[in-house]
């Protein structure tokens, strides 16, 4: 492990030249093979957000700096190589198509794999991509309309199939979450600052299979809420329960959100496994986002106090990406300290065993988490994609237009 450490931090500080290695990238010809988690829950990506799976990493790529038009994905064994467009033609898939108005430009995409019909397609991805489209009125171009398209894409037949379509005036916001065969995903509209309409936040559920398509509305479902400031995310799925987090209060719903309930204050339930709700607190309950977080458990069955602090900031501050800082049922945090360094550590929920992984000199960010790798960003570098079973580590620079 310290020779992990020591090649993480040169790796970052000096940003090395980086050995090159067999290029791998499949160029878009379907041979995209990667392993599946064997997790129940499962977190995607979005256009402002890295996610990875197998040895790929996928980004949103922005056309004019504006508009997301497709997605990209780059080879981690190829840091040299080029990023490369998915190639699916989100423009012409199939909208539900209000009379006169036509696709003009899709203007945010998320994705995830769905792991079982990838085995199903012998280990080829299989994608789930929500993705919002502008609709442009055929006689009047200042007539505008957003609609959003829940959708798969197999990478071996390059078939895009529509599942959810319809879903008008908002766009899709943030990452996506796939519980067995239960997709979520947030929408909100568009906002203006010259718009005086309340913002709202939705939590959007569907079927693999188009069933049961559901919204949960933050400003009417959740208790005692400010409708301007509601905006629900979720945390973790398990046991048919998912589990929200809204203003510093948790709460617990069934997968079609026809009951809610209050269960304790906290930021963010993390990892629900062993009997335990694993969860962060802004130590010092301010719930605005600036709070130290600690990490905390509590039984699952007896959500009421007591509670077991696991991991606790001591005033100098623990970050944790709650979006993807979880993977099976292990919870990445870094520990910022004030010398500029940054401790990444990992409690092992299976195991009941926090570790300290490494110390980097350069304080980044966990961007996402896979059964392999660990991805960094850097200001400095870009992307660092940590090995942890070879400890090596490759840099990748972010998508840009060319």
């Amino acid at each position: 492990m310290k020779r992990f450490i020591c090649f993480i931090i040169a790796l970052v500080m000096a940003a090395l030249t980086l050995a090159s290695c067999d290029t791998t990238s499949t160029g878009g010809d379907g041979l995209m093979h990667g392993s599946a988690s064997g997790n129940e829950f499962a977190i995607g990506g979005s256009g402002m957000s890295v996610y990875a799976w197998g040895d790929f990493i996928f980004e949103g790529a922005y056309i004019k700096g504006e508009f997301v038009d497709y997605i990209a994905f780059h080879d981690v064994k190829a840091p040299n190589d080029d990023w490369l467009p998915l190639g699916c033609d989100l423009i012409s898939g199939t909208f539900a198509g209000k009379e006169g108005m036509i696709p003009a430009t899709v203007e945010e995409a998320a994705i995830i794999v769905d792991e079982a019909a990838t085995a199903e397609n012998g280990g080829v991805p299989v994608f789930v991509i929500v993705y919002t489209v502008k609709l442009v009125d055929k006689d009047n171009s200042h007539n505008t309309e957003l609609e959003t398209v829940v959708s798969t894409y197999n990478m071996r037949t390059r078939k895009l199939s529509i599942i959810k379509n319809g879903i008008y005036g908002v766009r899709v916001n943030g990452r996506i979450y796939l519980y067995r065969d239960t997709l979520f995903f947030g929408t909100s509209p568009v906002m203006y600052a010259w718009s005086s309409d309340p913002y709202f936040f939705n939590l959007n559920k569907v079927n693999l299979d188009g069933s049961g398509y559901a919204v949960f509305e933050g400003e009417k479902n959740i208790p005692d809420g400010d409708a301007e400031l509601i905006t629900p995310s979720i945390g973790y799925a398990a046991d048919g329960v998912v589990y929200l987090s809204e203003g510093g209060k948790i709460y617990s719903s069934d997968l079609d959100f026809s009951e809610i309930t209050y269960l304790f204050d906290a930021a963010r339930v993390c990892c629900v496994d062993g009997g335990y709700i694993y969860y962060l607190i802004d130590e010092d309950h301010s719930y605005d986002g600036t709070g130290k977080r600690a990490l905390w458990r509590r039984k699952k069955d007896d959500p009421a106090p007591p509670a077991e602090l696991i991991f606790s900031s001591g005033g100098t501050g623990v970050e944790y990406d709650t979006y993807c800082g979880c993977f099976g049922k292990k919870l990445y945090f870094m520990h910022y300290s004030e010398d500029g360094t940054a401790d990444l550590n990992v409690f092992d929920a299976a195991t009941n065993k926090l570790e300290k992984l490494m110390t980097l000199e350069e304080q980044g960010a966990v961007r996402f988490v896979t059964d392999r790798y660990i991805i960094f960003s850097f200001n400095s570098v870009g992307f660092v994609c940590f090995d942890t079973e070879d400890g090596s580590s490759t840099t990748i620079e972010p998508w840009h237009n060319a």
